[in-house]
């Protein structure tokens, strides 16, 4: 539980890059009952799918290691799912798109076009996208329950806040996973009056039973 602070406004210069102060996220008169940002085990899905980027990198110059046997033909076809699961879902926006051509025509082009210098930038690109995803975590991304609303805000070259005003709550449920209940976070489902909201699902929530029992008291007290 934290007390609310409202922090000076970004400049138009660091705006870009500057985490949302909580004056840009709350209105006045509103009062923070949780601040938390996701729980540490999000960033574990972007971690397994560097290493094995870089595990088929190494096949793929060096073949598969001298002794290795069946462990290792696994762990390298275990690598390929997961990259091509990954390259499946894959959606690319502006920015990164940008950054990763930038990066690969200066790498190819100072190093050739060589095979080698192709690798370079896959290493690089997915090297920054796990660096990107942890700073994201890290400094840009919150969620709060205020006496008003439910509201999820992040940012890095750009912010977005979605919110849920209390009053337009009328069901939530918690659910655990396995991984869940042994790292102690959760998944909060939260139907709303009205239309589909963006806050419909709230993944890999720190502290779930606090997030879930401030939500039904205060929820409680607005429909009161």
């Amino acid at each position: 539980m934290v007390a609310s602070s409202h922090a000076g406004t970004r400049s138009s210069l660091t705006a870009l890059v500057w985490p949302l102060p909580e004056s840009e996220v709350l209105v006045p008169g509103e009062k923070v009952y949780y601040r938390e940002r996701r729980h540490w085990t999000y960033l574990f899905s972007y971690l397994v799918e560097t290493v094995a980027i870089f595990i088929l990198l190494m096949v793929s110059f060096e073949g598969l290691p001298r002794g290795g046997g069946t462990l290792a033909l696994f762990i390298v076809v275990g690598s390929g799912v997961v990259v091509f699961r990954l390259a499946q879902a894959r959606s690319w926006n502006w920015t990164e798109g940008i950054l990763f051509g930038c990066v690969a025509l200066l790498v190819v082009g100072a190093t050739g076009n060589s095979p080698g210098a192709i690798a370079l930038v896959v290493a690089l690109a997915a090297s920054v996208r796990l660096v990107a995803h942890y700073l994201r975590w890290a400094f840009y991304e919150n969620r709060y329950i205020t006496n008003r609303r439910i509201i999820e805000t992040s940012g890095f070259f750009g912010s977005r806040i979605s919110s849920m005003p209390l009053g337009r709550v009328t069901d939530i449920s918690l659910t655990r996973s396995v991984w869940g209940e042994v790292f102690d976070f959760g998944t909060l489902r939260v139907e709303s009056a009205g239309q589909e909201q963006a806050l419909g699902r709230i993944s890999f929530l720190v502290e779930p039973e606090v997030f879930h029992e401030t939500i039904v008291l205060l929820s409680t007290e607005t429909h009161a």
